[in-house]
């Protein structure tokens, strides 16, 4: 039952990733964002932390409010 449940979850890295690629339409996907993305996949932790951890790196590569880095900056150190 509880594998059931976890299936039916969608990860957010996914679907991270496929709206990076639906904007690669548009525009050229940048390739440091892509490589940013598979590393984080690889790395032997929870899909959670994986998904938290390319939300915020990507807020802080869009983001052009030093205050909004730096919150980024301080949730990625709490991460652990």
């Amino acid at each position: 039952m509880l594998a059931q449940k976890n299936a039916n979850k969608k990860s957010l890295g996914n679907t991270l990733m496929n709206l990076l690629l639906k904007e690669n339409k548009k525009t050229n996907l940048d390739p440091q964002t892509s490589s940013l993305v598979r590393l984080v996949d690889n790395m032997n932790i929870t899909q959670e932390k994986k998904d938290k951890i390319k939300s915020l790196t990507l807020q802080y590569i869009n983001s052009d409010d030093i205050l909004e880095k730096n919150k980024s900056i301080n949730e990625l150190k709490k991460i652990q």
